[in-house]
């Protein structure tokens, strides 16, 4: 099997998922029925740019699906793959899409799904600037948590803006780490369709900032390509729907690094293979010859640190874990006082106290900055089992 066939199957098969959505949409609701993305002015921001036709109903969302068959051309040259995963894109832009009829809010807390033009627009000043250097889209589940957090907060800490699809949203949520776009990491959705959010993004960033006009597409992928510092990580396994995202992505100008290794066929600064996922940054950045001008910058923390086990009367041994985020120090007291500096620093789990507890905890970094105090109550009893 080759990368055309591996982009030509996963392009088919998100076409007919598309085609089945859209022929159902149009069963229960009819074919009049409005369509559109929340808080945007770009009625499907990603075809619109590509075609310059505005797509608002249902009817024209089926003729937009005939358009966007005329880009999956079969022949085995690259262009062809590429303009078969910008059809991909598309594809993916009108399964995100049926999910929002009617005004539904599809996505819930921690997921974003669509970012609305205010977004845009807040972002895009310091992506054009370069105070964003970066956007990482990371894409499926890492070998491990602590490897895949570990990758989010290398970008993070870099200034870039670190968006989020699939298996590693939840891989950063069980790791207690803030997201949002405040901290700059989004996480957009769990399908691998939410992809084409932060694509739109990009693409709405050259209809705003670089005056592109909606329908020339060869203007569109060079302004993404020259303006735009994107770039995809995707971890291992690979189906062939994702092998055409990416080349949707590589068409965008945007460089896929993975640590897939079957069946997958590396094109020079665009399809990289690093299996060493703590070298995805360095890999990244050099393949989107992204240069950081700034580093160590100061990430802000949960509100208060995660503290487990909860608040609660117990009557077995415990451990007390506090988790805490590079570059802060946690701080503790089991007296119900303030905690400061000249308290207990946390080093690794330690025994709940027996009897009844009131534990306090603060992160505090470098700079001195502190996030807001935890608090536990606790009562141990480990019953009467010694001897008088």
């Amino acid at each position: 099997m080759t990368l055309f066939d591996r982009v030509f199957g996963g392009n088919d098969a998100v076409y007919g998922l598309t085609e089945g959505a859209i022929d159902g949409a149009i069963a229960q609701y009819g074919e009049d029925k409005a369509v559109s993305f929340p808080n945007t002015a770009y009625s499907l921001p990603c075809y619109y740019a590509v075609t310059g036709t505005k797509v608002t109903t249902l009817k024209e969302l089926k003729e937009a699906l005939g358009v966007v068959k005329t880009l999956m051309t079969r022949e085995k040259r690259l262009n062809d793959a590429f303009m078969s995963g910008v059809a991909t894109a598309l594809c993916a832009e009108f399964i995100e899409v049926l999910k929002y009829i009617d005004g539904a809010t599809p996505y819930e807390e921690p997921c974003y799904g669509h970012l609305g033009d205010a977004v845009i627009r807040e972002l895009g000043v310091p992506l054009v600037t370069g105070d964003i250097p970066g956007v990482a889209v990371i894409l499926g589940a890492a070998p491990t948590t602590e490897e895949g957090v570990a990758l989010v907060k290398s970008y993070q800490a870099q200034g870039i803006l670190v968006t989020l699809v699939g298996g590693i949203i939840d891989q950063v949520a069980e790791a207690g780490m803030k997201t949002g776009a405040n901290v700059r990491v989004i996480p957009l959705g769990k399908d691998v369709t939410s992809v084409v959010h932060v694509v739109s993004v990009a693409i709405r960033a050259a209809l705003i900032f670089g005056n592109v006009t909606p329908g020339d597409a060869g203007t569109l992928m060079k302004y993404t390509m020259d303006r735009v510092p994107a770039f995809v990580n995707a971890f291992k396994p690979l189906d062939d729907v994702i092998v055409a995202c990416g080349a949707g992505a590589i068409a965008l100008g945007f460089p896929v690094v993975t640590n897939e290794t079957e069946n997958i066929f590396r094109v020079p600064k665009s399809l990289i293979v690093q299996e060493d996922v703590s070298k995805f940054n360095a890999t990244s950045l050099e393949a989107r010859d992204i240069k950081i001008k700034i580093t160590n910058i100061d990430i802000p923390v949960a509100d208060a640190p995660a503290v487990t086990p909860s608040t609660g009367q117990y009557e077995q041994a415990m451990k007390i874990t506090i988790q805490v985020p590079d570059g802060y120090t946690a701080y503790y007291t089991t007296d119900g006082t303030t905690p400061s500096e000249s308290s207990n620093t946390y080093l690794e789990p330690f025994d709940m106290p027996e009897g009844k507890t009131v534990l306090q905890v603060v992160l505090i970094n470098g700079q001195g900055k502190m996030s807001q105090i935890t608090t536990r109550s606790y009562e141990l009893d480990l019953g009467g089992d010694e001897e008088e």
